[in-house]
């Protein structure tokens, strides 16, 4: 019997300014060095934009990004930094999270936020700590332009090693 394909990561998360971008960027460069392929919802985003306008075609981009991590062969790999990802601005992630793992039984989430937590799951709404769930916490405090390539890297490493034990579980890999 072959196995399954291995996963494709969906790099979830905000992309609405240069920070957001440039860390999607990056994780995904440090996800890709690893052997993973990645989809990056904001590379996908630039079809649905309108230069004459500058709109965005929101609901085209949301079924796009729907259709992409809902797959039996993905993985969401959600970013929930932010006071409160649950709500507001983040909501976006928080739903594609909670989606994702339904849909497929499984999603990685992780936050860089070094605010204070209360809790293992850093304050984050429950359904980031559910079964099927994996949560990686790494903050992220002073980093210069050189500490941040250590760190993207640290963090892509984290989250390759959650997406290895998810394959061999699944039986993707030996």
């Amino acid at each position: 019997m072959a196995r399954p394909p291995r996963l494709k990561v969906y790099l979830a998360g905000g992309f609405f300014d240069l920070g957001e971008q440039l860390r999607n960027a990056y994780l995904a460069k440090a996800l890709k060095s690893l052997g993973h392929e990645v989809i990056l919802p904001q590379a996908r985003a630039q079809k649905f934009y309108d230069s004459a306008t500058h709109h965005i075609g929101l609901s085209a981009l949301q079924q796009d990004c729907l259709d992409q991590y809902t797959g039996r062969d993905m993985i969401c790999i959600a970013c929930l930094d932010g006071p409160d990802p649950s709500i507001g601005t983040n909501i976006g992630t928080a739903i594609d999270f909670a989606i994702a793992k339904e849909k497929t039984g499984r999603a990685i989430g992780y936050r860089t936020d070094f605010r204070p937590v209360l809790d293992h799951c850093a304050g984050l709404d429950y359904m980031f700590g559910t079964e099927g769930s994996v949560f990686i916490r790494l903050p992220c405090l002073g980093a210069d332009g050189t500490e941040l390539d250590e760190f993207i890297v640290k963090l892509a490493k984290m989250i390759h090693e959650e997406i290895l034990k998810i394959e061999k579980a699944e039986g993707r890999i030996k």
